[in-house]
C-alpha cells in the first residue's frame, strides 16, 4: 500500500513513543 511505502520504520518508533507520552499525559490529567 502507499502508506505502507511512506511510513519508515523510524517514524513507527517515534509514533510509538509520542503515543506513550500522550497516553500517559492524559492518564495524568483525567486522574
Amino acid at each position: 500500500s502507499l502508506l505502507a511505502d511512506v511510513v519508515q520504520p523510524e517514524d513507527v518508533k517515534e509514533l510509538c513513543k509520542l503515543l506513550v507520552v500522550v497516553s500517559a499525559e492524559a492518564d495524568k490529567a483525567f486522574r
